[in-house]
């Protein structure tokens, strides 16, 4: 027997409920496998964007206050002589980094590898300005958004040969 001669042979209050039980689960199947995870991840995305537009707001801010402290000449306990590996060590404690460093390591004579973990983005800046006007220069750097304010921060340092002038 095929199903359209079952379908004809159930009685009309049969069908409606075989019919509405269909739509109920046709209504079931869409809300389940479709709109619901669509609205989940359209909310996962909202909440994505709002994050991103905060973070975006807070570094357009930290590069405002930076250019501004670099304008300013702002003098940040300057450790001179030594080797590269204890001038990074003894300015990041001068500027309160020292519990964030995670990985401090010599990469030859003049280069230092740095990893921090998550700590202030206007620290970060403060110490890397320091660190500038001790003759070392950052030769790479990778910073990724951690929370409000704050980056994990993996960078190289190379000093450079200071000039006469």
């Amino acid at each position: 027997m095929n199903l359209q001669n079952k379908w004809l042979e159930l009685e009309t209050r049969e069908r409606k409920a075989v019919v509405l039980g269909a739509c109920i689960l046709a209504f079931g199947i869409v809300y389940g496998l479709i709109w619901r995870p669509l609205v989940r991840s359209v909310g996962v995305r909202t909440e994505q964007v709002q994050s991103m537009r905060s973070d975006l707001t807070w570094m357009r801010q930290a590069a405002i206050e930076m250019r501004a402290l670099r304008g300013n000449g702002v003098k940040t306990g300057v450790v001179r002589g030594g080797s590269l590996l204890s001038v990074v060590d003894k300015s990041a404690r001068g500027q309160g980094l020292d519990k964030a460093i995670v990985r401090l390591t010599p990469q030859g004579d003049n280069e230092v590898s740095v990893s921090l973990t998550p700590v202030d983005f206007t620290r970060v800046v403060r110490w890397l300005g320091a660190l500038q006007l001790q003759g070392i220069r950052i030769r790479k750097l990778s910073l990724a958004p951690s929370g409000a304010g704050q980056v994990r921060c993996s960078l190289t340092l190379k000093r450079t040969p200071v000039s006469s002038a």
